[in-house]
């Protein structure tokens, strides 16, 4: 079941100073910043593992990690960034994305790796819903996966992942990173975004899975044969040919 916004009210507390975050009216990256982490302390009901980023563009803020261990179930790791949605971009018109991912793994290589990308990439990719971002390697030792994909957060609800206000002039959605094999980028292409995502191979959460092949490939011969095509009608006409030349040359 996705995470959705608790009731609850706790002030988050800063890790600089030890004293609580007040509630007001936000204009610096730090107060939304600590904003966001009240958002995200109402969903979690924990608190996260801190890793900052230093910015890799002159007066920009930092940009941050939350690493959530065991979320959402045991044997997982949650990340999520701050930072990506202090630095524009022309296509976000009516809110700016944050990014958060969440594997089947005990290893923090992979949110690290997204907020390694947002901090790299802000400012000139939009991370919009359907993108691919090549991470140049593999992400994680324990995987041959590189690269994500941006879609929907699937462990969140929509309450949760959108329409999240922080005192900016735009509010932060959260959008989802999903490392794929670079193998389905093609397939990724060739099948179209909804008929991958809902492709019955695509475990989102396990970073060992087999890749997702193309769609003519993970035909069975029933459906080829639903489709008009006999798998064996290569093999039989083969056959056939080598039969009658057989026969032409006995009658020879």
């Amino acid at each position: 079941m996705p995470y959705a916004v608790s009731e609850s009210d706790s002030n988050w507390t800063t890790a600089d100073t030890g004293r609580s975050a007040p509630r007001s009216t936000l204009s610096t990256p730090r107060d939304r910043l600590s904003k966001f982490l009240d958002h995200l302390d109402a969903i979690f009901q924990t608190e996260p593992e801190f890793f900052p980023f230093e910015s890799k563009i002159e007066a920009a803020p930092n940009l941050a990690c939350m690493v959530y261990r065991d979320i959402p179930e045991a044997d997982h790791v949650t990340g999520v960034t701050y930072g990506l949605s202090e630095v524009a971009h022309p296509r976000w018109q009516s809110g700016r994305p944050e990014l958060i991912l969440s594997v089947q793994s005990k290893d923090i290589a992979w949110p690290l790796a997204v907020a390694e990308l947002a901090n790299q990439l802000r400012g000139r990719c939009p991370f919009g819903y359907g993108d691919v971002i090549d991470f140049g390697k593999n992400i994680c030792d324990e995987s041959e996966m590189s690269a994500f994909l941006v879609f929907t957060p699937a462990i969140l609800a929509p309450d949760a992942a959108l329409g999240i206000e922080v005192g900016a002039e735009q509010p932060v959605n959260l959008a989802g990173m999903y490392p794929i094999y670079d193998s389905e980028r093609a397939v990724l292409a060739e099948l179209g975004l909804e008929r991958f995502w809902k492709h019955p191979k695509l475990d989102r959460y396990d970073v060992r899975r087999s890749a997702v092949g193309s769609a003519a490939s993970s035909l069975e011969p029933g459906m080829l044969a639903r489709a008009g095509v006999n798998p064996n009608e290569s093999n039989e006409s083969n056959e056939s040919d080598e039969s009658d030349e057989s026969n032409e040359e006995d009658s020879a």
